[in-house]
């Protein structure tokens, strides 16, 4: 009997840890979205970029953090900025207190979504937020992080790379 509990016991010991493990791999790493280098200019700005890896669609807005007043951002051309806080609001997607410092460029990570869908097609946030939708294929710039591309019924999970296209594509049969 006292084998029986004791093997009874190490089982509900081990389920236990296991699903522990679990939990703790499951925990939201917080995930970075912009990187700061020197530019070793003699500059009183700081720099902000995006650079991508193939011409896509993009929407990026800068605001100094707590202003109103609003900044576009273009791929591949960098934007000169005082230093201090910016939120950068990419598709829609807010990407808080983004550091710009004197003499250093701080560049946005994002990837691009290649879809070859022919039809309707759209991109959510892993949080349920839809962010855009198109018609047929199309290339688009996001920032790092894991999204849901929802088509014909279907939601596929996918996760944009830093400098690197993800391809899209989904045949309805």
């Amino acid at each position: 009997m006292k084998k029986i509990l004791s093997v009874i016991t190490f089982f509900i010991c081990a389920l236990t840890i296991h699903a522990q493990d679990n939990v703790n791999r499951e925990a939201k790493v917080p995930l970075t979205q912009w990187a700061v280098n020197s530019n070793y200019s003699k500059s009183d700005k700081g720099q902000l970029i995006i650079n991508l890896p193939v011409q896509a669609a993009m929407v990026c807005i800068i605001n100094r953090t707590g202003e109103a007043k609003t900044f576009a951002l273009h791929i591949g051309t960098p934007k000169e900025l005082l230093p201090g806080s910016y939120d950068i609001t990419f598709w829609g997607i807010k990407i808080p207190s983004v550091a710009i410092e004197k003499a250093k460029d701080t560049r946005i990570l994002a990837g691009v979504l290649n879809s070859t869908v022919k039809g309707l097609w759209e991109i959510w946030t892993a949080d349920g937020v839809k962010i855009f939708s198109a018609g047929g294929p199309k290339q688009v710039a996001l920032p790092v992080g894991n999204y849901i591309v929802k088509t014909h019924g279907a939601e596929i999970k996918t996760t944009i790379t830093d400098g690197k296209v993800s391809i899209f594509s989904f045949t309805n049969y």
